[in-house]
């Protein structure tokens, strides 16, 4: 004998449930509008870029000189950002809409407003004078420069010289003032454009 087989009832029927799956072949287009790589003339107070393909509402990280901040993205972004004198690093950071982050960086000079209008003597110090061992000079530059120290005795003779690679901004240069005995000596400073000398006391 043969006995039919129970048919499974249907269900109640279940709601329709939606899940999204974000493919995203093309990586977040990060634009620093300003600063850019050049030389500015004195500070810079923010910088402004464009995120292109984020997803709305995520969290756009950014750098100021190694300081980590962060904002909500939008299309175009202005940040408060105040650089410092010599060598600066902005860098940004943006997740595209699968979640994939994409990356820009800007590298770029500030060089004080009173170094491109006053001579390298007005920005150009000697310390400590007298000095008993290490004397420190210390002095500003527009751009990159190769630059010529001489060391001279009472009496006009040369007693060193170097020569040094300069950079944008302040620079600082040490030397040892020990080896010489107690007395009036002479440096000079020469860059393509121009020359310092004066006085320095050995005590």
């Amino acid at each position: 004998m043969f006995y039919a087989k129970d048919i499974a009832k249907p269900q109640a029927n279940e709601t329709i449930k939606n899940r999204k799956f974000f493919i995203d072949k093309t990586a977040s287009e990060i634009n620093i509008i300003y600063p850019q790589a050049k030389d500015y003339i004195g500070n810079v107070y923010s910088m402004v870029f464009s995120v292109l393909d984020a997803y709305p509402g995520d969290t756009v990280n950014y750098t100021i000189n190694e300081e980590e901040y962060s904002v909500v993205h939008s299309d175009t972004i202005t940040v408060s950002a105040t650089s410092l004198e010599g060598q600066n690093t902005y860098s940004i950071s943006a997740p595209d809409k699968a979640g994939n982050p994409s990356d820009a960086e800007v590298n770029f000079n500030v060089i004080p407003d009173a170094v491109e209008k006053k001579t390298l003597g007005d920005y150009f110090k000697v310390y400590p004078n007298p000095v008993s061992n290490i004397g420190n000079f210390e002095f500003y530059l527009a751009k990159p420069s190769e630059l010529r120290m001489n060391i001279y005795d009472i009496a006009g003779r040369q007693l060193e010289q170097r020569v040094i690679g300069g950079n944008p901004g302040k620079n600082k240069i040490s030397y040892d003032f020990s080896k010489y005995k107690p007395g009036i000596y002479f440096y000079r400073l020469t860059t393509p454009t121009r020359t310092e000398t004066k006085k320095i006391i050995k005590k």
